[in-house]
């Protein structure tokens, strides 16, 4: 998906917004997305503030540097306990945009992650996206509520009633949150054993190159030249 942000300021945007700030939940594959006016720290870090507060602070932050490397922003994450790990490309601008970062964003986080079988929004959040068919054609659940809201506006749920499905909520987003943690752990095992199957097959010789995971870093991935003994 395109996401498509100015290389200046448009004369007829009164709010004079010149980037769009993304946050990207790294468990869910969550988006969000902000219109910004700027690229200094102060900027960011007032943007920051919201996630940080909300969901708490992350263990880490991966981004490129730009605002991110300066002193405000270290003493920013230090004071929650976040470290800052730079990407090794910073982002590309495109020209054009804005109001479509709604639409955008959307779409980031309705799609189905095919190993997980589950969207962003699902992970996160425990149930499926709207739909634009909701709006011609809304549930069963949403007639009969809608009607009856209207003629009583005063209804208030019984507290008990409410604490259950507050409670059935909560029961059904950690099952979805327990499958995909299951289905993602069962997917790096096959990686791993296709990849040590591969390995013990080969007979390799002083010069070759081969491919090896990192236990402590498991995201890290790197290669090596074998030496004067095979491994």
């Amino acid at each position: 998906f395109d996401l498509q942000i100015p290389e200046a300021t448009q004369p007829n945007d009164k709010f004079h917004f010149t980037h769009i700030l993304i946050f990207i939940d790294y468990f869910a594959r969550f988006v969000w997305a902000f219109p910004i006016t700027s690229t200094t720290a102060v900027e960011v870090i007032r943007y920051l503030t919201w996630p940080f507060g909300v969901f708490d602070a992350p263990i880490a932050v991966y981004s490129d540097r730009k605002p991110f490397a300066s002193a405000e922003m270290k003493a920013f994450l230090k004071n929650f306990g976040t470290i800052h790990i730079a990407a090794p490309i910073a982002s590309h601008r495109y020209g054009n945009w804005p109001f479509k970062i709604v639409i955008a964003v959307k779409a980031l986080n309705s799609r189905v992650i095919d190993k997980l079988g589950y969207s962003p929004h699902e992970i996160l959040l425990g149930f499926p996206p709207g739909q634009v068919m909701d709006k011609f054609l809304p549930s069963i659940n949403k007639l009969e509520i809608q009607p009856f809201l209207q003629l009583n506006p005063q209804f208030i749920d019984i507290e008990d009633d409410t604490l259950f499905a507050q409670l059935n909520f909560i029961a059904n987003r950690h099952q979805v949150r327990q499958i995909v943690i299951d289905r993602d752990d069962y997917r790096r095992t096959v990686q791993k054993d296709r990849h040590d199957t591969g390995v013990r097959g080969k007979t390799l010789v002083p010069g070759d190159l081969v491919y090896c995971m990192m236990k402590e870093r498991p995201r890290k991935n790197c290669v090596l030249r074998t030496e004067n003994h095979s491994r």
